[in-house]
């Protein structure tokens, strides 16, 4: 008997449920829609000067962010759900750091 959770569509499906495709689940597509939702799509809503620099600051963090998570995952016991936001926040501060430094 199906449930009324079941039938909403309610709940989170396992990583090996029909319902996830698997490109999905990859870090370079998962990396491709961060560099959309978090360059790209800013760039589009407002565009003017200082806009380039924004892009490339922004890239630039979520690669080496990407690239550092994915070298901390190695190591046994890490988990990257937990390491993920610092990392971020730390190679956006950094990519900040330098748009600031750099100037106008």
């Amino acid at each position: 008997m199906t449930s009324l959770a079941q039938l909403c569509g309610e709940g989170t499906p396992s990583l090996g449920s029909r319902r996830w495709p698997a490109l999905l689940l990859r870090g370079r597509f998962q990396l491709l829609g961060g560099l959309l939702l978090a360059a790209v799509l800013p760039a589009l809503l407002q565009w003017n000067e200082s806009t380039v620099n924004a892009m490339l600051g922004s890239t630039a963090a979520l690669v080496v962010g990407y690239c550092v998570l994915r070298r901390l995952s190695t190591f046994p016991g890490v988990d990257p759900r937990a390491y993920g936001p610092p990392v971020f926040a730390i190679t956006h501060g950094l990519a900040v750091a330098a748009l600031l430094t750099i100037g106008p």
